[in-house]
């Protein structure tokens, strides 16, 4: 059984996720780069591109496949995510006239989704004593929480009680699960304006998955920015 740490990043062809599989690549890990579209990973030694569309139980348990062929997987980043937005292009809206086809994509790609992944991964997670980081979102926080783009704010904050919900279930001596909220970054999705970088991002992602790794008592449960705790 080869002893290379192997992850698993979804949304892994553009943005945060690309970033971190090849800062993971740097880091001596063999990345499953999963996709929709694999073909718009470039693949090299270190990075295996697939077809992983997080809403598919068929494409979760291919990935979990793979996982256990090799061993097992030491870390799985759920990264993929939708910002759902109105018909005619809008997303401010508020409670009294939210579309509810939005509110239900939001949940089915950045909540069930991770959920999806970290079930059909747990005997790969287990083998390894891996983490699982969801990248969530300020937006999704309790405490920041506003009146606008409801689908996207209320999704994430139902990734946090996936996420505690995970943590608990794993028991916390073995398979560690954390969320992340990388910041307001350069992305497609976070626009030009953003004032952090994809590296700065993605540095906050990885962060997360080296919490006091070579503890038995590792971190688990919570919500960090830059490897830094945050109140949900």
């Amino acid at each position: 059984m080869s002893t290379t740490p192997i992850a698993i990043v979804t949304g892994a062809n553009r943005g945060i996720g690309r970033q971190v599989t090849a800062d993971l690549a740097a880091r001596g890990f063999i990345v499953i780069a999963g996709a929709r579209d694999p073909a718009a990973i470039t693949p090299h030694a270190q990075v295996i591109p697939v077809r992983l569309d997080v809403n598919s139980d068929d494409d979760a348990r291919a990935v979990a496949e793979l996982a256990q062929s090799r061993g097992g997987c030491d870390l799985l980043v759920n990264n993929a995510g939708i910002f759902p937005r109105r018909h005619d292009g809008g997303h401010s809206e508020s409670a009294l006239d939210v579309e509810i086809a939005q509110m239900r994509d939001a949940f089915e790609t950045n909540t069930l989704g991770p959920l999806r992944l970290t079930q059909a991964l747990q005997g790969a997670l287990r083998a390894r004593r891996g983490a699982v980081v969801n990248v969530s979102s300020g937006m999704g926080q309790l405490t920041e929480m506003g009146g606008g783009s409801l689908p996207y704010r209320t999704s994430k904050t139902a990734l946090h009680a996936v996420t505690i919900g995970c943590a608990r279930a794993f028991g916390g001596n073995g398979v560690v699960v954390n969320a992340v909220c990388p910041g307001w970054v350069r992305t497609d999705m976070g626009g030009e304006e953003a004032p952090r970088a994809l590296a700065q991002g993605s540095a906050s992602v990885v962060a997360a998955a080296f919490l006091d790794k070579a503890k038995d008592d590792r971190p688990t449960g919570r919500l960090y920015r830059d490897g830094a705790q945050l109140p949900w």
